[in-house]
């Protein structure tokens, strides 16, 4: 651990919280990190996880780990789209989170797209490893801030 108490990630520098061991940027595995060894490759269990898919969040080795635009990605041609045409509008630990998003953002004709991390084999030892992403089309994520804006003042009435 570095001296001064702050991960940064090997490949984008980006600040990596102490409490996860993966970067929230770009998907690497924080490797110095000793959970990084409980984390395999949804494709090859008998590998550890060099990365997370930045979009559905499956746990990928070396040779299943892509890079799009500084982004760990897995080989879903779908997945390096939506890297591009989509925005992730939450990325969240909490599943309950994650879920009340998308459905209020289904309230609103928004269509999101929700990806649980717990849907992932490899990932199952990793107990900090929860929740998921919501994403949007990039065309609808002004009505999507709006939509989670007005969610988030309205939960912060309720007594």
């Amino acid at each position: 651990m570095p001296i001064d108490g702050i991960r940064r990630c090997t490949i984008c520098g980006m600040e990596v919280p102490q409490t996860i061991f993966w970067c929230p940027a770009c998907g690497t595995m924080v490797a110095s990190d000793p959970r990084h060894e409980d984390v395999r490759c949804e494709f090859h269990p008998d590998q550890c996880a060099e990365g997370f898919c930045e979009v559905c969040s499956k746990p990928l080795c070396a040779e299943c780990l892509e890079r799009r635009d500084g982004k760990a990605v897995c080989r879903d041609p779908l997945h390096a789209e939506m890297l591009s045409s989509w925005v992730c509008v939450v990325d969240s630990l909490s599943e309950f989170e994650v879920d009340m998003v998308a459905r209020n953002l289904e309230l609103a004709d928004i269509q999101p797209r929700v990806f649980f991390r717990r849907a992932h084999a490899g990932a199952i030892l990793a107990k900090e490893f929860t929740g998921g992403r919501v994403y949007v089309p990039r065309s609808q994520s002004g009505l999507a801030a709006a939509a989670i804006t007005i969610l988030l003042e309205d939960s912060t009435t309720i007594v």
